[in-house]
């Protein structure tokens, strides 16, 4: 019985898969913003397909992988149905008539088809959280087995290498990071600005972000960086900060026992007469951001915080009075893409082998500018 429930829900997603990789094709000519959004939506996917493939040679399922198999499948046909009205509207021409009706029901069409490739490229960022909330609700429910079991698991922020990258190594950013620095730095607005840089996830948020903060470094009074995630920890951010003012006035002192009033008295007080810069990381949610921000006074004195997000509602409520501070960020132009993918493979822009070039120009394509 459970293998023909993970057949079935296999069944639904791969289904689901051909039908994204039919949007994919030539047949539609989507905007490059929305395919990929498609692409990376695709991956997810089909990492959790591979995933539910493995499960079908298992005989029982514990009731925790049971679930999750149901949700992923729930969600898979919410997605799918998705994807059919989608794909049902782009392939609702009207009839082909000639002269000047002709072309102004063409017109109406074109029209009609942009509210709905802006419509699905909404949705397809809120099914892509959808799918990452899942397999990550999924992976903490494990954490407690693996760790009764006696499996040892490591958790590495997959963020952490772009903390030390080499500005060297990095490929495409030059322009927009210049940008990002010059609004930082605009001398003429003494109040506390907030700057926001949103795209989803692979973009490079949290390197542009970070190439920003080093290049800055001594230009303000202080700087602090933070890392959050989907799950929130006031009292850990808040710490973390903290010990970025002076680590040695807190390193004897019970920080762990102090509430949320207490960090955020601590830090204004340290901030209050200073001019600083503060980049704090992966906002999942508004709300997040509203109980943050409690601990930045505005002393007028030009300071700034950079906040980076997957989510468009979240950047626009950090930067709730200039619209103008948010800076979308996309995916990487085609050149770019080759060049860092040459790069990581072959350790030089022109290092790739004749017999490759074919699939790594495949794979660079694949990657859709992430």
């Amino acid at each position: 019985m459970e293998r023909i429930m993970v057949s079935a829900a296999t069944g639904v997603m791969n289904s689901l898969l051909k039908k994204l990789a039919e949007l994919l094709s030539d047949e539609y000519k989507l905007q490059k913003s929305v395919k990929s959004k498609i692409r990376s939506l695709e991956l997810e996917l089909s990492s959790i397909n591979a995933f539910l493939r493995n499960l079908a040679d298992k005989e029982d399922l514990d009731p925790q992988t049971k679930e999750w198999r149901d949700q992923v499948r729930e969600m898979s046909y919410e997605i799918e149905d998705c994807i059919d009205k989608y794909m049902h509207k782009l392939n609702h021409e009207p009839n082909k008539v000639g002269g000047i009706k002709g072309f102004i029901s063409k017109s109406i069409a074109k029209v009609k088809n942009m509210g709905v490739v802006h419509g699905i490229s909404d949705q397809l960022e809120q099914l892509k959280l959808q799918v990452v909330e899942t397999s990550e609700r999924h992976k903490r429910l494990l954490m407690p087995a693996q760790v009764t079991s006696g499996v040892s698991t490591t958790t590495i922020d997959p963020r952490m290498p772009a903390l030390y990258a080499d500005a060297t190594d990095l490929v495409g950013i030059d322009a927009t990071r210049d940008e990002l620095i010059e609004l930082v730095t605009n001398q003429e607005e003494k109040e506390l600005k907030v700057v926001s840089i949103v795209g989803y996830g692979g973009l490079g948020k949290t390197t542009l972000a970070i190439q920003v903060y080093r290049h800055l470094h001594g230009q303000f009074d202080f700087q602090a960086k933070v890392l959050m995630s989907r799950i929130f920890d006031m009292k850990r951010i808040l710490r973390a900060i903290l010990f970025q003012t002076n680590e040695t006035d807190y390193r004897d002192q019970n920080t762990e026992s102090w509430g949320e009033d207490l960090l955020i008295e601590k830090l204004r007080k340290f901030l209050m007469d200073k001019r600083y810069f503060v980049v704090i990381d992966d906002i999942w949610d508004a709300r997040n951001w509203d109980a943050i921000k409690c601990a930045f006074p505005n002393g007028k004195r030009g300071s700034r915080i950079m906040t980076t997000t997957r989510i468009s509602s979240v950047a626009k409520s950090c930067c709730t009075h200039r619209r103008d501070h948010i800076h979308k960020l996309s995916v990487l132009s085609e050149a770019d893409s080759q060049c860092l993918f040459y790069r990581r493979a072959f350790y030089c822009e022109d290092g790739c082998p004749p017999e490759l070039e074919e699939v790594a120009t495949e794979i660079v394509g694949r990657c859709g500018g992430l």
